[in-house]
């Protein structure tokens, strides 16, 4: 008797979803490949499709803007560090995830989200097509200047603040039109920013320190990633990972001033929340909010990237700390250092000053107005009331945050930054 060995191959099942009932859409479906090209054979990865009244609003070249912000957005996730092994002691991580023991808890699920983010966007691991619908027309009328009867932002968050701000650009896991696929609506203001690669070159040529505020380097892939990130299909929320929102917290300025309310947004919000001790009633530390925040989760990315292409050198820029020993930087660069004072039970950040010299580049998101518009799971504002003690980092990273400061006293601002080599970068966890 003969007997014949089987032999099963199972063969992967790539699924492909069914397209939404309006695609293609006003323009030509877009999908990022490792080139940069849409390819008629590459059936993974996630189409942007319908560009709805986008060249008719911002001209011509509005597509090509989006198109190439979500392919650079591809760049900045697949950047070592960051699509997998962060190095959560590096002074990248700490200052815009928070120190690694504040964390731990939240690192795997951290690491996921910038992982699923990779790989959703080109498809190279993932046995599924998505799509995206894009949108220029605004149809929560939130890119507009709003009348003050309109209830979405009838006042500033802060007396005196320019009223009515509006975002770059906002997201919903639930398109108007179709309820099951995600949107993201673009303003005018992120037509307004550079491009990923004109951004790093316009601020590669700055002069010193200005080359090292990482704000400097604001652009139209940041501001892409952002809204990715506020979409479950990138997030892979909300399960296993939790959903990712703009979240908001009130500084004290002064010592005996006002409160100032405002979302987190931008490298100076982003490393105030990451340095703040972030024990609440509920027992959460600073990682469960980090992880849930959006530009947190952009700026450390993007950081990263940064250092991809200037010799892995840190953009420290702005810096945020506790009170200092000796006189503090001369007040004709208050964008490059803020100080935190406690005093009892009083912690405030030292001037009186609101926070618009920390929101300066062209386009830059415009505070009160979140671009997330799936829902928060906190309507109010985190209280910044004390920072992490210096314990929490290691030796050689708070050895580096004040030669940074010391840098910053001199005559000129130039000596001693650690611009060229690795300088500050890689630090390691004290023993």
């Amino acid at each position: 008797m003969v007997r014949l060995a089987l032999t099963i191959f199972l063969l992967p099942c790539y699924t492909l979803a069914a397209p939404p009932a309006d695609f293609p859409g006003d323009e030509t479906p877009y999908r990022v490949t490792p080139t940069g090209t849409v390819s008629p054979d590459y059936f993974f990865g996630t189409f942007l499709y319908k560009y709805l009244d986008c060249n008719k609003n911002f001209g011509p070249g509005a597509k090509d803007k989006i198109d190439e912000a979500y392919h650079d957005a591809w760049l900045i996730s697949n950047t070592a560090g960051v699509a997998s092994g962060i190095n959560w002691n590096s002074a990248a991580a700490m200052e815009f995830l928070g120190p690694s023991g504040l964390n731990q808890a939240q690192q795997p699920q951290i690491q996921a989200v910038f992982a699923n983010t990779a790989t959703v966007i080109n498809g190279h691991k993932s046995p599924f097509q998505h799509f995206i619908k894009i949108r220029c027309d605004d149809p929560e009328k939130l890119c507009q200047n709003q009348p003050d009867q309109d209830p979405y932002q009838p006042n500033p968050l802060n007396s005196g603040d320019p009223p009515k701000p509006t975002p770059l650009s906002y997201s919903r896991n639930s398109d108007p039109d179709n309820p099951d696929t995600p949107m993201i609506n673009f303003c005018g203001g992120f037509f307004a920013r550079r491009s990923l690669a004109d951004a790093i070159t316009y601020g590669m040529a700055l002069a010193s320190p200005d080359n090292f505020n990482l704000a400097n380097y604001d652009n139209r892939a940041q501001a892409f990633l952002h809204g990715l990130y506020h979409l479950d299909l990138a997030a892979n929320s909300p399960d296993p990972n939790p959903r990712v929102y703009d979240l908001r917290i009130d500084i004290k300025l002064g010592a005996h001033g006002r409160i100032y309310t405002t979302d987190v947004y931008g490298p100076f919000n982003c490393k105030v929340l990451a340095r703040w001790l972030g024990r609440d009633p509920g027992s959460h530390f600073v990682g469960y909010y980090i992880q849930r925040n959006s530009d947190s989760l952009v700026y450390y990315a993007f950081a990263k990237y940064l250092m991809s292409k200037n010799g892995n050198v840190y953009p420290h820029l702005p810096i945020v700390t506790p009170g200092i020993a000796g006189p503090f930087y001369p007040p004709y660069r208050p964008d490059s250092l803020a100080v935190f004072v406690t005093e009892g039970s009083n912690f405030y950040l030292n001037t009186t000053d609101d926070l618009t010299i920390w929101d300066s580049s062209p386009g830059g998101n415009y505070p009160s107005c979140s671009s997330d518009k799936n829902g928060s799971e906190s309507s109010s504002p985190l209280t910044i009331d004390g920072f992490a003690p210096a314990s929490a980092y290691p030796d050689d990273y708070n050895s580096q945050v004040s030669t940074w400061i010391e840098a910053l006293r001199s005559t000129d601002g130039n000596s001693n930054l650690g611009w060229g080599g690795d300088a500050g970068q890689q630090i390691a966890m004290a023993s």
